[in-house]
């Protein structure tokens, strides 16, 4: 995949910053480890603006009944699984704890045990036989921001985005892949960026062949369900989601694309 270009507007210097960063990233981590002396010449004033940790987010759980069964069937996933692939037709066979799938057949397993009636809508509205990246992406995006339209609502801000949500984006233009683009479940509340503004850290699960920051299929050749963080930055204006960093803070490149975040209802 390609760097995206040092013009991408409006967060030009979070790409380059990236990217260069990625390259140097020892370097850059030894030079914020400032001397003691230093610090203690610090003004009250600079120690204010000075860069905090992230603080907890205030009600980081579920935000509807659908949502919260949806994280519990990731869950109980996790804990009866056996077998794991990546693969674009899906099998699973619970007794065994084999679950083998790609990234929208994992939405779409779950959803349909999870909140029926969220993946049904989909699935009326998908361009093939089941809901693929693209389908869920688009499907939020003809929902008005904050607004709820039958079973889903679409969260507008990164920063609402909670356990259960379904995030979802088109392939880019710059991306050469059959697959339409990807689509992941939230797991835990995104939380700011302390490295590059206007970014969020989301923790997610989703089925890939290719791993994230801190993903639980690290040391391992396993493919399929795993757990990893991404990165998504914002419109600094409206707080919507407009590229994603696949490693998390980690990633090389941004790429910017249509994003949405959908939360089932029921």
């Amino acid at each position: 995949m390609t760097r995206v270009s040092a013009s991408w507007s409006p967060c030009a210097a979070l790409v380059v910053a990236i990217a260069i960063g990625h390259a140097a990233c020892m370097q850059e981590a030894s030079a914020q480890r400032r001397p003691a002396a230093a610090r203690a010449r610090q003004s009250p004033l600079a120690a204010l603006l000075a860069p905090r940790a992230p603080e907890p987010a205030l009600g980081s759980g579920p935000a509807t009944a659908a949502a919260a069964r949806t994280v519990a069937r990731i869950e109980a996933i996790e804990r009866n699984l056996r077998v794991a692939s990546y693969r674009h037709d899906t099998r699973v066979d619970e007794r065994a704890g084999r679950y083998e799938f790609d990234c929208s057949g994992l939405i779409a397993w779950v959803l349909a045990r999870s909140a029926p009636l969220a993946h049904r809508e989909t699935l009326q509205q998908a361009s093939g036989g089941r809901p693929l990246a693209a389908d869920y992406a688009r499907a939020f995006l003809r929902v008005r921001p904050e607004q709820q339209r039958g079973a889903w609502t679409r969260v507008a801000r990164v920063g609402d985005a909670r356990p259960g949500d379904v995030l979802a984006w088109i392939k880019p233009r710059i991306v050469r892949s059959n697959n339409t683009g990807h689509v992941v479940f939230v797991v835990g509340a995104p939380r700011r960026s302390t490295r590059y503004e206007h970014a969020w850290l989301v923790p997610i699960a989703d089925s890939s062949r290719y791993r994230h920051q801190d993903d639980s299929r690290e040391g391992s050749d396993r493919t399929g369900l795993g757990r990893g963080t991404i990165m998504i930055t914002e419109d600094p204006a409206t707080g919507a989601p407009r590229a994603f960093g696949w490693f998390g803070e980690l990633s090389p490149y941004v790429l910017d694309t249509q994003i949405a975040i959908g939360r089932p209802e029921r």
